[in-house]
């Protein structure tokens, strides 16, 4: 056997699976649905020798790129060429009524804003309005409430501050605006108070095209279909 036919009947795909394993970590591909998808695309059907990534390889890539996103960069914490943070308030504290129901009575609260933006929220009168509804969270939190304001020198919603919490009571959303009034200097001075608890969840196109691209891969489409289909919803 030639060195030409040697080459030809062995794979080393290795570069190949770690930016296709990439691709779908971006899509927002299950963890557990990425390893049967290369294994499919590289191993399944091959009539070569190949050595490529294997699935423990595979797994801990994947396992690596959530410590990414999910992990505190403190260079990132500070505003650009700035000394001042985002982060305004992290707060723990032990919920003494939920132990006794045996759940984990830690509680915790963290809150982000931009310095310039948190100063609108001094104004008297303003237009708040609070979104609970955005489900999307790190693990060991369960609610991700932004805090929005009307701002009417440019007609704009602006998004001030960012809040991830471990709960959804009365009791943590109270301690919340405590800790948001803290991090103002006084408590926001809204123009009304209303809350609509029977509003129906729509829901972002985004988000809905990334669950249907999840669910057509765990289907196994061919991905023509499944980008096809997703153009489709647009």
């Amino acid at each position: 056997m030639n060195k030409d036919s040697n080459a030809t009947a062995y794979g080393n795909p290795i570069e190949e699976m770690q930016q296709y394993v990439d691709i779908l970590f971006e899509q927002c591909v299950a963890a557990k649905m990425i390893w049967p998808m290369a294994y499919e695309k590289f191993y399944q059907n091959s009539t070569r020798v190949v050595a490529g990534l294997s699935h423990k390889q595979v797994m801990n890539r994947v396992a690596n790129a959530n410590k990414e996103i999910y992990s505190q960069s403190p260079a990132l914490a500070k505003v650009k060429n700035d000394v001042v943070g985002f982060l305004k308030f992290n707060s723990t504290w032990h919920d003494d009524s939920r132990a006794k129901e045996r759940k984990s009575g830690i509680e915790r609260i963290v809150g982000w804003a931009h310095p310039e933006l948190r100063k609108l929220l001094r104004y008297s009168g303003v237009h708040l309005f609070v979104d609970g509804t955005f489900r999307c969270t790190p693990k060991a939190f369960r609610q991700f409430v932004t805090l929005l304001m009307y701002d009417p020198l440019t007609n704009l919603f602006a998004l001030i501050i960012f809040t991830l919490a471990t709960n959804k009571t009365q009791d943590l959303y109270t301690k919340m605006f405590q800790r948001i009034g803290f991090a103002l200097g006084t408590q926001p001075d809204p123009f009304d108070v209303g809350h609509f608890p029977s509003t129906g969840l729509i829901g972002r196109l985004f988000h809905f095209k990334q669950a249907s691209r999840r669910k057509m891969k765990e289907l196994r489409l061919p991905d023509k279909e499944v980008t096809s289909i997703c153009n489709g919803l647009t």
